[in-house]
């Protein structure tokens, strides 16, 4: 039993173990995050989908209601009101996704870091960069075809 006693050295390798562990559960924590609020963000979009479809087709148009759920509660809702609660949700959805994917990278950092870096630092290497804005993009392109 070499942990039981543990010299110096069983209780630094017992605890770099540990924080191995504990960064790669903040990883495949934070990935089904982003798994369960993509699902959620993928209902909603199929949601705005047939409302907008009721509202085009039904002969009342914006006047006519649906129901939405909310928590354990439905309520009846004139699709006028009911369809830009959908489209703030979604919103809040793809923000909430694109900082999960960003928190998703600096645990993949950190879990790279606690692991020694080693192979797989060198495959890292373009995990953090970010695309060009549309404003960054439209000056590139000023400059290039002037």
């Amino acid at each position: 039993m070499a942990f039981a006693g543990g010299s110096g050295g069983d209780d630094k390798i017992l605890t770099q173990i540990m924080e191995v562990e504990e960064a790669a559960e903040r990883l495949l924590s934070t990935r089904r995050e982003i798994i369960d609020l993509d699902r959620r963000r993928q209902s909603n979009r199929e949601a705005l989908v047939g409302l907008r479809k009721v509202k085009a087709n039904h002969w009342a148009g914006e006047a006519a209601e649906s129901w939405l759920a909310l928590g354990n509660t439905f309520i009846c809702l004139p699709l006028e009101r009911s369809i830009p609660l959908l489209e703030q949700d979604a919103i809040r959805f793809d923000s909430e996704i694109n900082k999960q994917r960003s928190d998703l990278k600096v645990h993949l950092h950190d879990l790279n870091d606690k692991e020694g870096g080693g192979v797989l630092s060198k495959s890292l290497l373009g995990m953090d960069l970010n695309p060009l804005s549309r404003e960054e993009t439209n000056a590139l392109r000023g400059e290039i075809f002037k």
